[in-house]
This record gives C-alpha cells, sequence and structure tokens, in this order.
C-alpha cells in the first residue's frame, strides 16, 4: 500500500511537471514531443507512463483480514483513475464489503450470478444478478457508471470436463501471418 501510495504521487508529479491533467492528457502531450512518433511538439520527450492494473481476487476476506487497508485502497480507487492506476476488486461473497465509497470510484461494475439478492445489489444496485440461471453460465449483469444494466453472455474458457468424452483430436496448424484475417 506503501509503494501504491508513492507511486500515485509520484505520477502526480509528473503530471505537474509537464502540465498535465490526468494520463490522457500526459499521453496527448507525449506524442507531440519531440522523439515521438509524431515528433512536432517542442521542449524535451516525456517519458511513457504505462497505465498499472492492480488485481485483488477475493477482496471480501482481504477487507475481514486487512479492514486497514481498505481505506488506503479506496485512496487508490478515488485517485487512480485518473493518474492511469486501475484496481480490479474480485469476491465471491460481496455482501457488506461492497462500501459507499468503492461504488462512488467504481466505473464498472460486474456481477455474474449470485445466490443472494442482496449481493447483487451490492454491486449493481440492483437484484439482478440474483436471478440468473445455472444453465447460463459466464451470463452476468454490467453496469457502467450511472448508466441500465446491460446483460452480458460470455464463453466459458476453460479445459475439458472431468470425465468428458473426446470424440476428435485437435489438429495445430502453422498459420502465416497474412492468413489470419
Amino acid at each position: 500500500l506503501e509503494s501504491l501510495a508513492a507511486e500515485l504521487r509520484r505520477r502526480e508529479e509528473v503530471l505537474l511537471e509537464a502540465g498535465a491533467k490526468d494520463i490522457d492528457d500526459y499521453n496527448d502531450l507525449r506524442d507531440r514531443s519531440p522523439g515521438s512518433a509524431n515528433g512536432n511538439g517542442g521542449g524535451e520527450a516525456l517519458e511513457p507512463m504505462p497505465r498499472l492494473v492492480l488485481v485483488i481476487d477475493e477482496f471480501a476476506a482481504m477487507v475481514t483480514e486487512l479492514p486497514d487497508f481498505m481505506t488506503g485502497l479506496v485512496d487508490i480507487g478515488r485517485r487512480g483513475r485518473s493518474l492511469g492506476v486501475h484496481l480490479i476488486l474480485a469476491t465471491q461473497r460481496p455482501a457488506g464489503v461492497v462500501t459507499g465509497d468503492i461504488r462512488a470510484n467504481t466505473n464498472l461494475r460486474i456481477a455474474l450470478r449470485v445466490t443472494d439478492p442482496d449481493e447483487s445489489t451490492d454491486v449493481l444496485e440492483s437484484p439482478e444478478a440474483a436471478q440468473i440461471s445455472k444453465s447460463t453460465p459466464g451470463r452476468c449483469y454490467v453496469r457502467s457508471g450511472a448508466s441500465e444494466l446491460h446483460v452480458v453472455q460470455s464463453a466459458r474458457v476453460g479445459g475439458r470436463r472431468p470425465g468428458a468424452v473426446v470424440e476428435e483430436e485437435a489438429t495445430v496448424l502453422p498459420v502465416p501471418w497474412q492468413g489470419l484475417g
């Protein structure tokens, strides 16, 4: 958490020195600086500022075990978006851990099937994710900002189920780059 806070401060200083309001503004300035692909700006070339993605799986367990960490995490979520630092928080049991501060500082919320309407409401502010059938794995609801809910169907990603009958062997063929289109 201290390292992330230090990185946020460093990024704020870099943006201030460049006269940029956020990472997108900084990248626009960088594209116009000498040595960039466009190379039509003045002054010294700006260093790249990559986006950072922090993934926390089993977020609810972390909140239970490290409750003080939550304050720092909310601060990272609040300040990080404009600085190119993004959070992905995942949990199987969202009940009680998705606070108003987290909701206010997350722009994209996704809920797969949950068993309790309250869990769906914690994430989406709607009970819809509790209505998803077991027979539709990969189905989820998505809320971006204050927009309406959107139902999304994703593909199942994984290997064969244990005990599945293999009817045909897979064949691997080299495909030249030009053949991919």
